[in-house]
């Protein structure tokens, strides 16, 4: 499925809750950062654009953080990863559905991201 231009306006509570915490330069756990990698990766963003969101990190390395999008996105690694499912995210108290009704029925931040997405409104 081709999922058009990113839409930032559409995205899962936790990946918005990720890139708060980077915008409040804040570091992020590992599988928070891997989630939010091969989320956006998955929607079509490029890697170079990835690897700026991650500049306001305060243990932000170029050559680490590039090698390490590299690797999640399949130029090094050979495997384009996906984001953890949400019982992942739960398991590791990175869920933020909160009051969100739609986070409640979905089993996936992708599944989330197209269903706002695609929506008839």
């Amino acid at each position: 499925m081709k999922l058009g231009d990113v839409d930032f306006t559409k995205f899962p509570p936790c990946i918005i809750e990720y890139l708060n915490e980077i915008r409040d330069n804040q570091n992020l756990p590992h599988l928070a950062r891997f989630t939010l990698v091969s989320f956006l990766h998955s929607i079509g963003m490029s890697n170079a654009d990835m690897i700026n969101i991650f500049r306001n990190v305060p243990d932000f390395n170029e050559k680490m953080t590039t090698y390490q999008v590299e690797h999640i996105t399949g130029i090094i690694s050979g495997t384009e990863y996906s984001p953890p499912k949400c019982v992942t995210l739960r398991s590791n108290h990175l869920c933020y559905m909160d009051d969100d009704p739609l986070c409640r029925k979905i089993n996936h931040p992708l599944e989330y991201y197209k269903k706002k997405k695609f929506r008839k409104s």
